[in-house]
């Protein structure tokens, strides 16, 4: 049964062509309903039946059986075996599962790749307000922002190394304007099995022109490994958003009315100074990183779930210090709250289960929120520590 997985899946309705092995027939386009179990058991028999595989194992329901099947309680469609367990005994190529590949990279060595080619891509921030860069594959280095001198558009640098020139021909750059051309999107396609087995690197380069002062939207995405770094001082943004799904994010100065961060296996450090929100969390590795408010609303979650995290709060050189609410959550350990003046400006309230600790910094009139979580690890905030 799993080989006809291929044939449907959890929507309302699927539509898959069908050529018999030589390519010279071709069946119709067959339309199955997955939420009617007899009409779905119908349909893979038939084709069962028009592919020439055997169909003792897909036995056909009879009229008698439907009305069984319909109006007596409990009643269950025969269960569809297949001859060997697990699937269809010899099914036909396009019946085949396909495992997708995993999250496999090779060790690469920058000085190994001779084969390099590189793409430009450019656009004035004035029309497209919002970037969205998206890497499907080995993303070895991220900067964003890199300034260069007279120059008013956002410059997009890729380059790509491998060993051999034939696994450019596997890789696809995509460039598409949407939201009415207010927003770029590029996304870099690198799914082919082959490149799984060789070195590709990825080296992409977002750089800022020195006049833009506010850009609206900026955000990265990598599935596999990477490292994004980079200092944007002297540039704000409205939404800032980062993730990845192997890798460290070390980002310094990233101004942000809306900041979030996240990575599945890795580590997110680096000093970020949010207004409303800041999102930082990590499945597997550490969270640590610097905050400094913006404002007195900013309500600030930084999470490490397997592993330590550690958040600092500090106001910046000449900005005003803010009074702010605290949660403090380890499950396997007792949390820490620290500050420059030691406990005096600490007031924890409530500690359950010696896991989790409520209280304030300073003052309890404020809007100021921060939660600090961490699962299998330790657990540390820290108000304007060194």
């Amino acid at each position: 049964m799993k080989a006809l997985h291929t044939l449907w899946n959890s929507d309302h309705k699927i539509y898959h062509p069908l050529s018999d092995s030589h390519g010279s027939d071709t069946f119709g386009i067959m339309e199955i309903d997955v939420k009617d179990p007899l009409k779905r058991s119908s349909v893979v028999y038939q084709i069962a039946e028009e592919r020439g595989i055997s169909t003792d194992g897909f036995p056909k329901p009879s009229l008698q059986k439907q009305n069984k099947l319909l109006h007596e309680p409990g009643a269950r469609l025969p269960r569809i075996t297949a001859g060997v367990k697990g699937g269809i005994a010899f099914p036909p190529d396009d019946l085949k599962l396909k495992k997708p590949p995993g999250p496999f990279a090779p060790e690469c060595s920058i000085t190994q790749l001779t084969q390099v080619k590189s793409t430009v891509i450019s656009f004035p921030p004035k029309q497209f307000t919002s970037l969205s860069l998206r890497v499907d594959g080995i993303l070895r280095k991220a900067t964003p922002a890199d300034r260069i001198k007279d120059n008013s558009n956002i410059i997009v640098n890729i380059t790509l190394s491998a060993q051999t020139e034939d696994l450019f021909n596997h890789i696809s750059v995509n460039e598409m304007d949407v939201d009415n051309y207010s927003t770029k999107n590029i996304h870099i396609n690198s799914h082919h099995p082959s490149l799984l087995k060789n070195c590709l690197l990825f080296d992409i380069e977002v750089i800022l022109p020195t006049t833009l002062q506010h850009y609206k939207k900026l955000k990265i995405k990598s599935n596999r490994l990477g490292r994004l770094e980079g200092d944007l001082e002297d540039i704000s943004f409205s939404r800032f958003t980062a993730g990845l799904g192997k890798g460290v994010i070390a980002l310094k100065n990233v101004v942000g009315e809306r900041i979030m961060l996240g990575t599945i296996y890795g580590m997110i450090t680096g000093n970020y100074q949010p207004t409303e929100t800041f999102d930082a969390a990590v499945i597997k590795g550490a969270t640590i990183v610097g905050i400094e408010p913006r404002s007195k609303f900013l309500k600030s979650t930084v999470v490490a779930l397997d592993g330590p995290v550690k958040a600092t709060v500090s106001s910046g050189k000449g900005k005003p210090s803010y009074s702010s609410r605290l949660i403090n959550h380890c499950w396997l350990c007792k949390p820490t709250t620290t500050s420059i003046n030691g406990e005096q400006d600490i007031h924890i309230y409530s500690e359950r289960r010696k896991s989790i600790q409520l209280g304030y910094y300073k003052e309890w009139s404020t809007t100021q929120h921060i939660n600090v979580h961490s699962k299998y690890g330790r657990s540390n905030t820290c108000f304007f520590c060194m």
